[in-house]
């Protein structure tokens, strides 16, 4: 399902030409988080893909690896000389999770496990979202895509995180934003 194809087409533009895009934004975020002293290893870029935003992020921090669940992609960061796996490590406390464009591929039952397992003070996050309660996407581009499989609102994200001890703080860089139809943000652990 997350083959070649998928990168190339399925984001109504080639993923695989984002790679200064993706370096960019984890540039800009870490120096954002250092601010509040959030970064330290190690790091999880949770669904990876081929390893862009790894690239970023090694610049910056002395432990990442990612995760992702297409063999392809795996494969692809892999020779780009990424720490790359299947499974996340659930037994290390993680600085910081990236979840950028992730969590609306995974049915709610894994997403919830997700949650109950993982270990972070700190998840950054960008997910297309529904205007209203019950209506698709707004953005056209996420709307098509047919591995997303959860369409909320922001205001059902922000509850989801809450109820695993998150607050939620927007984020408004040059490389990563709010819009209409797409809601990213910082989400901070306060029940540690």
């Amino acid at each position: 399902m997350f083959d070649k194809e998928y990168y190339e087409s399925n984001n109504y533009t080639n993923y695989l030409d984002r790679q200064d895009r993706y370096i960019r934004l984890a540039e800009e975020v870490l120096a954002y988080l250092r601010k509040m002293r959030l970064v330290h290893s190690p790091v999880l870029d949770f669904g990876c893909a081929v390893g862009f935003l790894l690239k970023g992020l090694e610049r910056e921090v002395n432990t990442c690896y990612g995760v992702d669940i297409s063999d392809w992609a795996i494969e692809q960061a892999k020779k780009r000389g990424h720490d790359v796996r299947k499974e996340v490590d659930f037994n290390r406390d993680h600085s910081i999770v990236f979840g950028l464009d992730v969590f609306e591929h995974m049915p709610e039952k894994e997403l919830r496990e997700f949650f109950d397992k993982i270990k972070t003070k700190a998840i950054v996050f960008r997910i297309p979202v529904c205007a209203k309660e019950g209506e698709d996407y707004v953005l056209e581009c996420s709307r098509v895509d047919p591995t997303h499989v959860i369409r909320w609102t922001r205001k059902q994200w922000i509850e989801f995180f809450r109820s695993y001890g998150f607050l939620n703080v927007d984020l408004q860089l040059s490389t990563i934003y709010n819009s209409e139809g797409v809601y990213s943000g910082l989400a901070l652990r306060h029940d540690n």
